[in-house]
């Protein structure tokens, strides 16, 4: 068959929908579309407005939008290419698939079979999975964003495991279907994924209508997405021609968020140092102004420019106090992975003139005495090959930490090293972190009670909640009903004796007096506070702080500032922001789930990855950042403001512009 010709021109779209105007078309063809229930509009990728899409899982799509009769091209027998910012929330879905939901990379959209997730576009009807056409779906872990193609016979050619576009960021998306030869996937102007389609030349394939957000028939809904700047070519776009609309549409991301985030600044910020942004933002607009895709020679030093100007600026103002957030390290031994990222993070922010670093939990991989020493020995050398022996470490223990797996490896032989190892870091005599915590009380119990507080340069609260004993008499791993949580009652979750409560209480007034910040560490979430939070009484099973989780909240929901770091689901920046947990007796308080340096399916997925958190008189800010690369990751920043600020701020002079 005569191969078609793209030696033409293929920037000219058939169907270009910026949803400024709803879903009217502006490519000049008219294909308009029709919105069927009710999506919504928020802020797009370069500021303006993008379609919000959300749906129930299941077989009707409650909301979406149909372009019919396409002109300009036909999906049945053509080869195009869609071209769109996207960005999903959750993965795409409500909440994030847990572990048993999870599929397995390789196959295919089924729609039927998925148990979460949805279409993003199509021209099929994916209830049949013979029916021929193209589809492209956001599905759980580990197919991500897939797209597959069924032909005539019902054969089919899907390609799934595109992970970037489930991380809660805006992602320019390219899925070109090159009906003689491939279809392939690019993601930020890169090519990602392909796969052969060559014996479908010919057929006709679907129908030349274009479901966005569900199917042609109105199936399985899109979940939880924004799109932005949909357009169709009718054509294949090569990978010069997508790098260089990529190039230009990031550019505009970078000058929306930064025009945002300048608005947003506090009174931490100089006015010089903000009309120096301001500048460099309107060197950028500049840039900007009149340019196409095909004129990018300037695009990508503006872009470098910007970015080393927004990272300078949000860096400008001096903290009052400054803290590395890890989470779930789980080293075994002084050459494994996680031990490396370690290295990585901390080689990373050498220079960063940070003051601490907040570890909650499973930092050591198994609960044996030898696994302890072996973590504490990672970390102690690597903060004297860096020469951060400054840094003070606050340090919970979680479930890896607690478990019972024999007579050598449970709570009563793990704990009492872990409290041996960590005096090194907390005790009178520490050898770490010197002049910059002090011990203020620690609930301490050999083989009962590991708790403690400390102040960081002489006004910063850390309260560390570790949970108390209950007897083990058996590893539960491998009983998965109740009758197992008499084994090991410890095992996910914290348990509290009353006097434990008590002093909780006690030190939660203390700390509360001068009106400043609370933090408070443990290893678990709250239930239902983040994705995948949820309880079970099965303790095994359990996935939060536990049975006592309302009296928890009672105790530190009465207090104005508290910041709650945990740890335990192994999540990534992207799964979860800043949350209010509510107390059922009033109050309410701040948690922060930590990315894990383990692993994560969900979110950002590059490890090593955190916050650092930087706190000020009037807020504390949480900076992301990849320690492998060296990039802040401002899309994930979050403020939390901190209360009666304006009438408790410190005493002292005004930190000063500069650097860190």
């Amino acid at each position: 068959m005569k191969k078609q010709d793209r030696s033409k021109s293929l920037l000219a779209p058939v169907l270009s929908v910026n949803f400024e105007n709803g879903v009217q078309d502006a490519s000049g063809q008219g294909n308009h579309g029709t919105v069927h229930g009710s999506p919504t509009y928020a802020p797009g990728y370069d500021g303006g407005q993008a379609l919000y899409i959300t749906n129930a899982h299941g077989r009707t799509a409650q909301n979406y939008v149909l372009f019919e009769n396409l002109k300009g091209v036909d999906l049945r027998k053509d080869s195009y290419t869609a071209l769109f910012w996207y960005k999903t929330l959750c993965g795409g879905n409500v909440e994030w698939a847990r572990a048993d939901f999870a599929s397995t990379a390789g196959a295919g959209i089924d729609m039927g079979r998925a148990l979460l997730g949805g279409i993003v576009f199509s021209n099929q009807n994916t209830a049949d999975p013979a029916a021929p056409g193209m589809s492209a779906a956001q599905l759980p872990q580990a197919e991500f964003f897939a797209v597959g193609v069924t032909g005539g016979d019902g054969a089919h050619r899907d390609l799934d495991g595109v992970a970037d576009p489930q991380d809660s960021r805006w992602h320019q998306v390219a899925v070109v279907y090159q009906r003689d030869g491939a279809l392939r996937v690019y993601v930020d102007g890169e090519p990602v994924k392909t796969v052969d389609i060559a014996a479908f030349d010919g057929q006709s394939l679907g129908v030349n209508s274009l479901g966005l957000g569900a199917d042609v028939l109105g199936q399985y809904g899109l979940g939880n997405a924004y799109i932005d700047d949909f357009q169709i070519y009718p054509g294949v776009l090569s990978r010069t021609d997508i790098r260089a609309n990529y190039h230009l549409s990031r550019l505009k991301v970078l000058v929306a968020e930064a025009e945002r985030r300048l608005t947003q600044v506090g009174p931490e910020y100089t006015q010089a140092a903000k009309s120096a942004f301001a500048q460099a933002i309107q060197a950028a607009q500049a840039k900007l102004n009149g340019v196409t895709a095909a004129e990018n020679s300037g695009l990508i030093p503006a872009y470098d420019e910007l970015k080393a100007a927004f990272d300078a600026f949000l860096l400008s103002p001096v903290p009052r106090l400054s803290m590395l957030l890890l989470g779930d390290m789980h080293i075994g031994s002084a050459n494994d992975a996680r031990a490396k990222a370690l290295e990585q993070v901390l080689q990373d922010v050498t220079g960063l003139g940070l003051d601490g670093m907040v570890n909650v939990g499973d930092f050591a991989n198994h609960a044996t005495a030898g696994a302890t020493d072996i973590a504490y020995r990672v970390l102690e050398d690597l903060l004297t090959k860096y020469g951060l022996t400054s840094l003070q470490m606050v340090a919970s223990f979680g479930n890896h930490e607690v478990n019972y797996e024999s007579e050598k490896e449970n709570y009563l032989v793990s704990t009492a090293r872990y409290w041996e190892n960590l005096q090194r870091h907390i005790g009178g005599n520490k050898q770490f972190g010197r002049g910059v915590g002090v011990l203020d009380d620690a609930w301490y119990q050999a083989g009962k009670h590991y708790c403690y507080g400390m102040t960081l340069k002489g006004r910063y609260h850390f309260l560390v909640l570790n949970t108390d004993y209950l007897p083990q008499t058996g590893s539960s791993k491998n009983v998965p009903d109740e009758s197992g949580n008499a084994l090991d009652p410890i095992r996910h979750g914290v348990h509290f004796e009353p006097e434990t409560f008590e002093w909780i209480d006690r030190m939660m007034a203390k700390y509360s007096a001068g009106g400043l910040p609370i933090f408070v560490i443990s290893h678990f979430p709250f239930i239902d506070t983040v994705p995948l939070s949820y309880f079970d009484p099965v303790i095994v099973k359990d996935n939060s702080i536990g049975a006592q989780d309302e009296q928890i909240r009672a105790a530190l929901a009465k207090y104005d500032n508290v910041v709650y770091f945990c740890g335990h689901l192994h999540a990534a920046l992207g799964m979860s922001g800043p949350v209010r947990v509510r107390s059922k007796g009033g109050g309410s308080f701040t948690e922060m789930n930590l990315p894990s340096l383990k692993s994560s399916a969900r979110g950002y997925r590059n490890i090593p990855a955190s916050w650092i958190m930087f706190v000020y008189d009037t807020k504390i800010v949480l900076r992301a950042r990849d320690f492998a690369t060296g990039e802040w990751l401002t899309q994930y920043d979050a403020v939390i403001p901190i209360k009666g600020a304006a009438l408790k701020a410190p005493s002292g002079p005004e930190p000063p512009d500069g650097s860190l």
